[in-house]
């Protein structure tokens, strides 16, 4: 587990269908409760996977959802995996 600016994240390497072996970041506040902005998982995402990195979050199907800690997830998403460009329209 790794600190980072008020932040705990967790490092683990996940075996996804179609993409192979990925990066995935489980975070959390090290306070345990408050949320956590979308500057502090950019800036995560940029310190542990790379600027130049792609990640995702995902949301699920209302019946897939497992919501029992304040935690966030990030998935960098492997190179090789084309990924559309979703800042311009």
């Amino acid at each position: 587990m790794i600190s980072t600016a008020g932040f705990e994240v967790e490092e683990a390497i996940s075996h996804v269908d179609g993409w192979g072996m990925v990066l995935h970041f489980r975070i959390r506040r090290r306070s345990g409760r408050g949320p956590i902005p979308w500057e502090a998982l950019q800036a995560i995402k940029d310190q542990h996977g790379g600027a130049d990195a792609t990640a995702i979050e995902v949301y699920p199907p209302a019946d897939e959802v497992v919501d029992e800690v304040e935690m966030r997830h990030l998935w960098v998403v492997p190179p090789a995996v084309p990924m559309p460009s979703l800042a311009r329209p």
